[in-house]
């Protein structure tokens, strides 16, 4: 009996420094302590910031700050998700919330703040409706420069490099001048999303667009390679915006999404990404684009050359 007596005060004495470590703090005091702890260990502030956006947009349709850590479970994130939905928010925007909610709560069960293991919300991905070759050849018709502003003949140059290279938006913002190596046909992505910096091949097409852009655009190596119409760093909004604008411009109601010009799940950088251009099929003919996809393995091989394989882009495309 003396043995189990033992056994149990241990047992006791565990639980009971178990929950000293539970002591009651709220949602908002820890996920400050999150953010923190991600600064010292070296994550981008980009991805920082998409932790705030996240939390900051849940707490609009379901206030969570004062909560206490603890009293959060399953049927609190029900509840979340029911609220979220009812404010009619997109299944993929719900998802996107909950995966950043789901890093900081796993943290905070790491550390032994909470229990809880947080699982994000796996609603019906919407998916989005990608360029057709019509639309394609109304982008990349290259803008009257007597008569464009620079903003649209910048938001053509970066079509233009998205079909070329298939990079994420946030890397299109975080080109500098200085990136450019066109004798060797190279632009470097320092703002990628691993932080692995990247050089990214050009075709002889491409390389003709920037050395001409750059005749306009002037500036200094460390300056931005497409800067806002007030000449600093763009900002996403501010791509987003440029963006739809230059669409409407050109006749093309697509504007949500800069990403729709290249295929889902397409690679975000690399020389096989110029290949990744995927508007969706029109009528019974064959897809231009998809058709290009096929000369690309060629041009890796060096079977054909950039020329040949830049020659075979216009005529499929008519540009």
């Amino acid at each position: 009996s003396y043995v189990f007596f033992m056994r149990f005060s241990i047992c006791a004495s565990y639980c009971t420094l178990s929950k000293k470590r539970l002591k009651a703090t709220t949602i908002d005091e820890n996920f400050r302590t999150f953010l923190a702890s991600k600064r010292s260990s070296g994550v981008r502030e980009k991805t920082i910031l998409s932790y705030q956006q996240a939390y900051q947009a849940v707490n609009r349709h379901c206030p969570i700050g004062e909560m206490d850590m603890t009293a959060f479970h399953a049927d609190t994130l029900n509840a979340l998700i029911e609220a979220l939905l009812r404010a009619n928010l997109s299944r993929n925007s719900i998802h996107t919330y909950t995966v950043a909610l789901a890093s900081f709560f796993n943290w905070c069960k790491t550390e032994g703040i909470s229990r809880y293991t947080f699982k994000p919300y796996k609603g019906e991905e919407t998916i989005k409706t990608p360029y057709t070759d019509a639309e394609l050849k109304l982008l990349l018709k290259k803008p009257n420069l007597r008569r464009c502003d620079f903003s649209e003949y910048r938001t053509w140059v970066i079509i233009n490099l998205l079909l070329n290279c298939g990079c994420r938006a946030s890397t299109i913002r975080g080109f500098h001048i200085q990136d450019l190596d066109l004798e060797n046909r190279l632009l470097f992505a320092r703002h990628v999303k691993n932080n692995r910096p990247q050089p990214l091949p050009l075709c002889s097409d491409m390389v003709d667009i920037l050395q001409e852009y750059l005749t306009y655009r002037e500036g200094k190596a460390h300056e931005p390679l497409f800067p806002s119409d007030a000449d600093q760093p763009m900002t996403e909004n501010g791509l987003r915006c440029s963006v739809a604008n230059y669409n409407r411009k050109r006749g093309v109601e697509k504007t949500s999404n800069l990403m729709q010009l290249i295929a889902p799940g397409a690679p975000e950088t690399g020389a096989g990404a110029a290949q990744t251009a995927v508007p969706a099929q029109t009528g019974g003919a064959p897809n231009a684009v998809e058709e290009l996809k096929q000369y690309k393995p060629l041009l890796d091989a060096g079977v054909i050359t950039e020329e040949e394989f830049a020659a075979k882009k216009r005529q499929l495309l008519g540009i």
